[in-house]
């Protein structure tokens, strides 16, 4: 099996996860206990996306960001974790919570159905690149759901953090995108 190949099977692998494991989670009245379910598994799938790629490419400027995007997105699920319990169960009403879901679930199907969807080449770096590109776009329109809903204040925080990083994340990305002159 070719790098392409091997990379290709280990993306759609993760992707499945992803999906099964950020749908998975039962709703409640809680909008920032619901993100949180839900976010865990798709920053985890980051990493994991992230950490295929020393095993495919010995290009170092893309295995740096690689390595960056690890380290941000753990960074990111330690916060989460380390929310106070009454955070996650900061209480919402049926409605909000309702409409909080139907819009996190079309944004997350778009992100999944792009993500489905990108074109793989032999270039490993370029694969990946455009990967995560979707990935971060698609990070900073889920968290956009909550953060235009009454949520716990912590998380704000860490949202609005997160929201920086990211748009670090896909300059860097973009930049060696045009580098390397991959198509996004």
């Amino acid at each position: 099996m070719n790098p392409t190949e091997a990379q290709m099977l280990q993306f759609y692998a993760i992707l499945d996860t992803l999906i099964d494991e950020t749908t998975a989670p039962l709703p409640t009245n809680s909008i920032t206990g619901d993100f949180i379910a839900a976010m865990l598994p798709y920053y985890r799938a980051a990493i994991d996306i992230a950490a295929t790629l020393p095993e495919h490419s010995s290009h170092q400027p893309s295995r740096d960001i690689a390595l960056d995007i690890i380290s941000r997105q753990t960074r990111l699920i330690e916060a989460l974790q380390q929310l106070p319990p009454e955070c996650a169960a900061q209480p919402n009403t049926r409605t909000q919570s309702e409409q909080f879901r139907r819009t996190f679930l079309s944004e997350l199907q778009t992100t999944v159905q792009e993500l489905a969807d990108v074109p793989f080449s032999r270039r490993t770096e370029c694969n990946f690149i455009r990967q995560m590109l979707i990935y971060q776009r698609g990070a900073t329109r889920l968290a956009q759901t909550a953060l235009q809903r009454a949520i716990c204040q912590q998380l704000t925080g860490i949202l609005l953090a997160a929201a920086v990083d990211q748009q670090s994340t896909i300059r860097q990305l973009q930049t060696l995108s045009s580098v390397l002159k991959c198509a996004e």
